[in-house]
């Protein structure tokens, strides 16, 4: 028998039942991390990670999170946009801005939760900060940025091969940005997945809104 062809409308179905499922996992893990923390495997899952500590290894990860910083995640996404503008390609440039407005509705679970961030008595801590851990603003951006250059650009490289390859290196450079974070000890592996779970329902709302922007 052949395999069931992927029509449009299967891929559409699985892409909706997949933002289903991250948004219920999302929720899920809200409620869990505003009364727990650190979750139930957090401590020891980062404690394996931070394992492979190697001076090497932490300016490696610090440089990977310094791309998915505030003020590189604004100014890449804006000089994109502008640049997108600039050759007149509107709803692509618009995706982009969208790309910081779900950054800065993510400030409002940080805010409301204020999970506190890993401390230096369970964890190796690099990177510190005030503000709240849950979910991980860089592995957030990361998702949702990364993810939208993957959705816009992939469709136009004709190899099959390099197509591959340029989804596996975003995608890659995606799961290394959670992991810098919980390898810094900036946060813990279950804000990074929350991001991870945030991440997939905003790039979908993004790429939702680019596509109907373009058949106006």
């Amino acid at each position: 028998m052949k395999p069931a062809e992927r029509t449009p409308q299967t891929i559409g179905r699985k892409a909706v039942l997949a933002v289903i499922v991250s948004l219920v996992f999302a929720a899920a893990l809200t409620l869990w991390v505003s009364f727990t923390t650190p979750l139930p495997g957090d401590v020891a899952i980062a404690q394996a990670i931070q394992s492979t500590a190697a001076p090497w290894l932490d300016t490696a990860m610090k440089a990977v999170s310094f791309l998915n910083d505030n003020l590189v995640a604004i100014g890449g996404a804006l000089a994109l946009a502008a640049a997108l503008a600039a050759w007149r390609r509107w709803p692509a440039a618009a995706a982009f801005l969208g790309v910081l407005a779900a950054d800065m509705a993510l400030r409002i679970p940080k805010a409301i939760i204020h999970r506190a961030r890993p401390s230096e008595d369970l964890v190796r801590v690099l990177e510190s900060s005030d503000s709240g851990g849950f979910p991980s603003g860089h592995a957030f951006h990361a998702v949702v940025f990364f993810g939208l250059v993957a959705l816009l650009v992939a469709p136009h490289i004709r190899s099959a091969p390099l197509r591959r390859t340029f989804i596996a290196l975003l995608i890659g450079f995606i799961v290394t940005t959670g992991f810098s974070r919980v390898y810094l000890g900036a946060h813990w592996p279950s804000d990074v997945l929350g991001a991870f779970a945030y991440g997939v329902s905003s790039l979908a709302a993004v790429y939702y809104g680019y596509k109907r922007m373009k058949r106006l």
